[in-house]
């Protein structure tokens, strides 16, 4: 695999994504109501009410192959699994997650180490790891200032104004979620 491919790969989630997508703060109603449904589901299949057929469909999710290779000690290449890093970019922090090709087997999963990246590439990565570890901090802290920053690391956010403007819509909608934890 090539350093462009790898870039491909091990990716951040850039935080401009979803309020350009029109995110307006996480829907904590609608998730406590998909837990009751969810809840009121799983009764009626165990209960018999519902047919287990019905329920169990492939998600897609690369869960599946990793823990049936483990299982069955299979040796699969998963192109794509988000792992600590603890040494497979041995230009950034070991304590991230990264998201780089694996293989898995009976022994569990193996991660392919990739050194000596170009500097470009380690900038543009540390750059998101600084912007995701201020983003933790700020939620951890409930501070504006801190998101701020978070914002203003992220590559995608092209100017101050558009940071303030994404810092403060989210934290009105947010408002009563945020709170510094203890």
């Amino acid at each position: 695999m090539n350093h462009f491919q790898w870039v491909l790969s091990v990716r951040g989630e850039y935080q401009a994504y979803g309020y350009e997508a029109g995110e307006h703060g996480y829907d904590f109603d609608w998730d406590a109501q998909d837990r009751v449904r969810m809840k009121k589901e799983i009764a009626a299949l165990i209960s018999g009410e519902k047919n287990i057929d019905e329920w169990l469909v492939p998600s897609g999710e690369q869960a599946i192959k990793v823990v049936t290779s483990i299982f069955f000690n299979e040796r699969r290449h998963i192109p794509s699994a988000i792992v600590y890093n603890d040494g497979a970019i041995s230009q950034l922090p070991d304590d991230i997650a990264v998201e780089i090709p694996v293989m898995v087997d009976g022994d569990g999963v193996h991660k392919q180490v990739v050194r000596d990246m170009p500097a470009g590439i380690v900038g543009l990565l540390n750059q998101q790891v600084s912007a995701q570890r201020l983003s933790v901090l700020a939620a951890a802290e409930g501070s504006a200032e801190i998101a701020l920053q978070a914002l203003l690391c992220d590559p995608t956010i092209n100017s101050t104004k558009a940071a303030v403007g994404i810092r403060d819509e989210l934290f009105e909608i947010n408002r009563p979620y945020i709170r510094k934890c203890k």
